[in-house]
C-alpha cells in the first residue's frame, strides 16, 4: 500500500494504514451486498496502473484507480454466466 500511496497524486488522502483500508472496504463489501449488489474484489497491479496512467495521460488519482477497476472488471467473465 505504500507504494501506491507514494506514486498516487492524492496519497495523502488514503487511510494511515492497510488494515484500517481493509477494514473499510470490507465493510462497504457488506453494505453494498446488503443493498443488492454483486461485489467483485479486483486486484490491484500497481505497475499495470503506473503503464495506464502513462499510456492515456491519465493523473494517478481516485478517479483513474475507479476506472482503472472498471477497465480490469470488464475483463473478467461475467458471473453470471
Amino acid at each position: 500500500m505504500e507504494a501506491v500511496k507514494a506514486f498516487c497524486e492524492d496519497g495523502g488522502e488514503f487511510e494511515a494504514t492497510y488494515a484500517v483500508w481493509e477494514s473499510n472496504a470490507e465493510e462497504s463489501i457488506r453494505d453494498m451486498k446488503r443493498d443488492g449488489y454483486t461485489v467483485v474484489k479486483i486486484d490491484f497491479d500497481l505497475n499495470e496502473f503506473k503503464a495506464g496512467c502513462v499510456k492515456h495521460q491519465r493523473p494517478s488519482t481516485g478517479d483513474s484507480r475507479s476506472k482503472y477497476t472498471v477497465f480490469k472488471r470488464n475483463a473478467l467473465p461475467d458471473p453470471a454466466d
